[in-house]
């Protein structure tokens, strides 16, 4: 006890840092296992996924990542935000250079631009309220380094904006403000946030105002400050106008028309949300509303734009490394600072005692009359070897006195190994045996600390032990007792060499320490799990070679003897003539069968690697059953050894290199459970075969697995297998299970998922059906094997359930049993008899007579034009029930979840396919007439501009008018099969199933819909085209003698008269269907001649029922600076009059009116 009070004072601060770091570590283990377990997002999870994003970019571009502009995205979970990423930034071309620039996890996307660094955070993620969401999300923020103050991107998706509840759009806003307020808080920067429409062409009109804003090159962005709702309701009056197509144009207004209600409300609500204060959250700074669209050749406006602000040159998360580096240096040195100061403790206290016993060396010595010399002191010291390399070197000198000068280099290399043996011995078994013994008190204790002390090499205790033992006795205590004179100087007399040697035998070098370090290893590796049997082999032939050798009880008498030896055999003289009678050394009494047991156990090593999971078990168990050895203890003199905890070393080794050997030949299909499987299950279906292994079957998992589950545990426990091998073998038996379940399930699975119904054909079809529905067809029996072999465990009532993980793999695909009857009954007993029911009247329709249809069914036309496949499939595209409705429903009742019901749904699209084929044809046969009709109709004037004969307005009317034969055929045997989506027509379609339109039909009928919409008004009369005209200003020189007074353009009554001063915009109504006239008059007033009256030159549109148009024909674009965007008539000199010219802006193009679209061409247009 007084040693380790001693040893606590010399070295409290190491124990004291080491308990700390000891306190820290437990500390830290616990808090991350405990928050690991409360935790739905870890900690570290997300700057986890961006310093792996980071990780795998090149050093430049890890350099370049944090200089760029950050952009934090935030969606709806509707709009789609990748495309939205891949259209206005470079990443994916950064990846074709080779470039990892993304990275996908299940919170966080990651994106590397040439200018920016995009982070896209799941709507998931931002939508969880839980702390652990928010620690890891600060952490992100905080961890990333930001230089650049963030942007955060709103994404908003443009179809679905106007039907967002109100409260759920409020919700919305509320998310990303928090969103907002922690990236504020982690970096430090206020982040600018953005609103974001996409995809605008997903709005009717989007398309057309996005080809306007191309062609103007304008940029849709409106700041979100107080402005915003005025400048969103101010765009239809902005909006740049063209004379262009009429198509686009209207398409644009139709979108501004629109906008109120479909995305300026909705953002109005959402902007007041983000606005509204909150002490706890701090202002939102809004930058603007960008409206986009991902296709590159429409783009309206980029939300990724980067502006040149500068970046952060020291970042938060730099000043933490640097702060933490400085720490770590600074732990590391105050550890080198305790133990010099420790040290230097150290040393004082042995000058204080060397002073002390200096001090003694002269007083008179008190020998107690009680104290008797301890009788086991010499045993003890007869079996402790000697420990002072320097002991004896002169004794060994004139003992030897060798001539030869390299057999003196020999010696001298004999005793460096002896000092470095002796050194080892010191340091791993003295010193140790010294605090074990101390903690007890007893006499060995004092023993120890003597040897200790004389064997440091320089220790003036040492010297002061050798001058005066008498002193040394005095003050060393042994086990409550002094020590007497006579031991103290037995001990120092070992040091000297003895003038006699014992009687030796040697043979090649004796013990030496092998058999300490043997002992020591052995007993080391004992308290393992297990070793290697490398490991365990050589130490088998260092006993095994230890046995044939003597033993030396001494090192130092060894190294004697060996000289000797060879110096009384060069002289020819006897060894017992120079040391006659003295014993030979004694060994610990049980080294040889500590040996014996080392040399003769050995790892198990069956023939061949076990070839199934039952096998494995076997060979362990065999292998890991120990020799039955007696749990006692061997003392080898400085340490004992346990015979037991060795031969239960080998035996565990044994079984876990049996079970590493059959892990090692197991591949990618998991490791086997049975040699020989059974045969496969088989079912031929018309186009496929569906298989099964024979390994993935009832009858394999009941012969092979079961017994294999139920045995092993007692197959291990008669073997004793325990432990951590039994841990081991344990978890390998549940981790092979639950492969074999994965993948038996997965078997059965694929096996439901390949039943296929073959329609190549309606022929096809009508077999198919005969086939499914019959009660001893294909499908009846891969779902009676599917039930047979998925229904594990119901073998009767005393049956085991099967193993949880069989049964938890099982638990989807098996549903689908529940189809048929139970075990040991009819298949079609169970619930399949109403889908087969099902399939039989589905097959009867499909082979039946064209329907009877009444007459005030809005698709009757259609209906009694289509064979009996068409009346079925259109009927079913018109009310989405029948035959598949039904059929969900038989099958959600059987139990059968949604995502199985796909294999069993087959038929009823391949039935509607063939009769959605037979729809198509019916609508291309009607619509080649009607194109017929169009074509000859659009190729006269106003459609083609270049064609003389004009088209008669009755004959338009009563082909296009409201009541018009076109619409009438086309309400009548095409609308029936179409339908409209984003303001064009698409055929009908569900479940894959769809009508195909001819190619050219949605466009050609958008653009007449336009034209019947801006001829006729709702109650079909006729509607004037709006002319809105602006007159130009008059030319400002004289023309040949010629000066411009007035200019006149006249439209049926109404005309618009040029001066020189400014001219608004008049409206003219274009009453086409009167077949108004049109004119354009230049008045010219003589310079010289006052009274002169003014000459008009006029043009006009001729006698024409479209003089309208015609006269605008007539016109040239204005190059006049005066007239931007205008249209100018000219005269050239005639009979006297000069040449000029004039000019009148037409805001709207009534000729785009006419531009009619045919496949891929407008007719109509510039000749």
């Amino acid at each position: 006890m007084t040693t380790l009070i001693q040893l606590l004072k010399s070295y409290w601060p190491e124990l004291l840092g080491l308990l700390l770091i000891v306190a820290l570590i437990v500390l830290f283990v616990w808090l991350r296992r405990r928050q690991t377990a409360l935790e739905t997002l870890p900690a570290g999870a997300l700057i986890g996924a961006w310093r792996r994003f980071l990780g795998a970019l090149p050093r430049e571009a890890r350099a370049h990542a944090r200089r760029c502009q950050p952009f934090v995205v935030l969606s709806d979970g509707q709009a789609r935000v990748q495309a939205l990423i891949g259209g206005n930034t470079d990443w994916q071309d950064k990846v074709r250079q080779h470039y990892p620039s993304a990275t996908v996890d299940r919170h966080l996307r990651a994106y590397l631009a040439s200018h920016q660094v995009v982070v896209e955070l799941s709507p998931a993620l931002v939508a969880e309220p839980s702390s652990d969401v928010r620690r890891a999300l600060l952490r992100l923020w905080g961890g990333m380094g930001l230089r650049r103050a963030p942007h955060v991107l709103l994404v908003l998706d443009a179809a679905t904006l106007e039907l967002m509840d109100p409260d759920a759009l409020s919700a919305l806003a509320v998310r990303w403000r928090g969103q907002v307020a922690l990236i504020e808080r982690a970096t430090g920067f206020t982040p600018r946030v953005q609103l974001v429409l996409h995809d605008l062409v997903d709005l009717p009109g989007g398309r057309e105002l996005a080809r306007v804003l191309r062609d103007r090159g304008v940029e849709l962005r409106l700041p979100l400050d107080e402005t915003f709702m005025d400048r969103a309701r101010g765009l239809k009056d902005t909006l740049p106008l063209a004379l262009g197509s009429s198509v686009e144009f209207r398409g644009a207004l139709a979108f501004l028309e629109e906008s109120e209600r479909r995305w300026i409300t909705p953002m109005g609500r959402l902007l007041e949300v983000l606005q509204r204060p909150d002490p706890l959250l701090g202002a939102v700074t809004l930058g603007e509303l960008t409206l986009s669209t991902a296709e590159r050749e429409l783009r309206a406006a980029n939300p990724f734009t980067v502006a040149q602000e500068p970046a952060r040159p020291w970042t938060y998360d730099t000043l933490w490394h640097a702060l933490g580096a400085a720490a770590v240096a600074a732990l590391f040195g105050v550890f080198p600072m305790m133990s010099f100061w420790s040290g230097r403790e150290i040393i004082e206290a042995d000058l204080l005692t060397l002073a002390e016993l200096n001090r003694r060396l002269d007083a008179p010595v008190a020998q107690d009359a009680d104290v008797a010399p301890n009788p086991d002191l010499p045993l003890l010291f007869e079996t402790l070897p000697d420990c002072d390399p320097n002991a004896g070197r002169g004794a060994v000198a004139r003992a030897l006195t060798p001539a030869d000068p390299e057999e003196a280099r020999c010696h001298a290399e004999k005793l460096r190994t002896l000092s470095r043996q002796q050194l080892r011995l010191r340091e791993r078994f003295l010193e140790p045996a010294l605090n074990e013994a101390a903690t007890v008190g007893d006499v060995r204790s004092g023993v120890l600390a003597l040897t200790l002390t004389l064997a440091t090499p320089g220790s003036p205790l040492a010297a002061l032990a050798a001058t005066r033992p008498e002193v040394f006795a005095n003050t060393l205590r042994v086990g409550g007792a002094r020590l007497s004179v006579e031991q103290v100087t037995a001990a120092l007399a070992r040091g000297e060499a003895q003038k006699t040697l014992p009687s030796f035998r040697f043979t090649g070098g004796g013990y030496g320490l092998g058999w300490v370090e043997l002992a020591s290893r052995v007993g080391s590796m004992s308290a393992l799990p297990w070793a290697s049997p490398t490991d365990v082999t050589r130490l088998e032939r260092e006993a095994e070679a230890l046995l044939d050798a003597p033993f030396t009880l001494s090192l130092y008498d060894a190294l004697v003897a060996q000289g000797l030896s060879a110096e009384l055999a060069a002289r020819g003289l006897d060894r017992d003539t120079v040391s006659p009678g003295v014993p030979d050394g004694a060994a610990p009494q049980d080294l040889p069968a500590f040996l014996e047991l080392v040399a003769t156990t050995s790892v198990c090593d069956p023939a061949d690697v076990a070839a199934t999971v039952s096998a494995l078990v076997d060979q362990v168990a065999s292998c890991a059953r120990s020799r039955h050895v007696e749990e006692t203890e061997w003392d080898l003199g400085v340490l004992t050894v346990r015979p037991a905890a060795w031969e239960g070393l080998v035996s565990r080794s044994g079984g876990y290199a049996v079970y590493a050997d059959f892990v090692a030949q197991g591949g990618g299909e998991g490791w086997p459970w049975m040699s020989a499987p059974p045969a496969p299950v088989v079912v031929q279906m018309s186009g496929a075969m569906l298989t099964v292994p024979g390994a993935y079957t009832r009858t394999a998992f009941e012969s092979s697995v079961v017994p294999t589950l139920a045995g092993a545990s007692e197959r291990l426990d008669a073997a004793a297998v325990e432990g951590p091998l039994r841990r081991v073998l344990d978890s390998f038996i549940d981790q092979s299970l639950q492969g074999y379940a994965t993948r038996y399930a997965g078997a059965w699975t694929e096996f439901y998922s390949g039943l296929h119904f073959r329609s190549r054909d309606r022929v096809d079809v009508e077999m198919e059906l005969q086939r499914w529905s019959g009660s001893a067809g294909p499908l009846l029996d891969a779902l009676g094997e599917l039930a047979k072999n998925t229904r594990l465990g119901g073998g009767g009532e005393g049956a085991a359930p099967p193993p949880v993980p069989m049964t938890r793999a099982l638990s989807e695909i098996s549903a689908v049993a529940g189809l048929v009857g139970a075990e040991g009954d009819d298949p079609a007993s169970g619930p399949v008899k109403d889908y087969l029911a099902l399939l039989q009247e589905l097959a009867a329709a499909f082979a039946a007579d064209r329907v009877a249809v009444a007459e005030d069914e809005p698709a009757a036309a259609l209906i009694e034009a289509l064979d009996q496949n068409g009346q079925l499939t259109l009927l079913w595209l018109e009310t989405h029930e029948g035959h598949e409705a039904r059929a969900r429903a038989v099958l959600t009742g059987a139990g059968v979840p949604p995502t199985l019901h796909g294999p069993l749904l087959t038929p009823f699209p391949a039935v509607y396919a063939v009769g959605a084929q037979s729809v198509s044809d019916e609508v291309t046969s009607r619509w080649r007439p009607l194109r017929d009709t169009l074509e000859r109709l659009t190729s006269r004037y106003p459609f083609n501009r270049s064609a003389t004969d004009e088209v008669d307005v009755g004959a338009l009317t009563a082909t296009f008018g409201p009541e018009g034969a076109f619409w009438a055929e086309f309400e009548a045997f095409i609308a029936p099969a179409a339908e409209r989506v984003g303001g064009r027509w698409r055929g009908r379609g569900a479940s894959g199933v769809r009508v195909r339109l001819p190619s050219d039909l949605p466009d050609t009928v958008a653009s007449l819909e336009a034209l019947r919409a801006a001829l006729w008004d709702e109650k079909g009369e006729p509607r004037p085209i709006p002319l809105r005209v602006r007159s130009c200003a008059l030319p400002p020189v004289a023309l040949e003698g010629y000066v411009a007074t007035e200019a006149r353009l006249s439209i049926g009554f109404s005309q618009v008269r040029a001066y020189n001063q400014r001219a608004e915009a008049l409206d003219l109504p274009f009453d086409w269907w009167r077949a108004p006239e049109a004119s354009l008059s230049l008045s010219l007033q003589p310079l010289n001649q006052a009274e002169a009256s003014a000459r008009p030159l006029t043009t006009t549109g001729g006698a024409s029922r479209w003089a309208v148009l015609r006269l605008l024909d007539r016109s040239a674009p204005s190059d006049d600076a005066r007239c931007p965007d205008g249209l100018a008539w000219s005269w050239s000199r005639v009979s006297g009059d000069p040449a000029a010219s004039v000019g009148f802006v037409f805001e709207t193009d009534p000729r785009a009116v006419f531009n009619i679209q045919l496949a891929d061409d407008a007719v109509g247009g510039a000749p």
